[in-house]
């Protein structure tokens, strides 16, 4: 990677602090701690869309984890689904 490159990169990431005091919003990218040793989170990126009240008027944290490889196609895993594309 040039030195460019890496400015331009580094440019749009932005630490936004680790623990409670971690400042969590729609369009963050959550990246597991390398001390993480649950299997399904450990190598998982989540990316959160929502955050709001539910019907309890609980907060809720709304998000999709990313850039988790798994063992399935997406065919595989909802054949139904993907009809003929799969």
């Amino acid at each position: 990677m040039t030195d460019s490159s890496s400015d331009a990169i580094s440019a749009k990431v932005r630490y936004l602090g680790s623990g409670p005091d971690a400042i969590i919003r729609p369009g963050v990218v959550l990246v597991a701690p390398v001390h993480e040793y649950d299997h399904f989170l450990m190598k998982a990126a989540v990316f959160v869309y929502a955050i709001g009240l539910d019907d309890n008027e609980d907060m809720v944290i709304r998000g999709v984890i990313i850039d988790h490889p798994t063992a399935f196609t997406v065919g595989e895993m909802s054949p139904n689904v993907m009809g003929n594309l799969s």
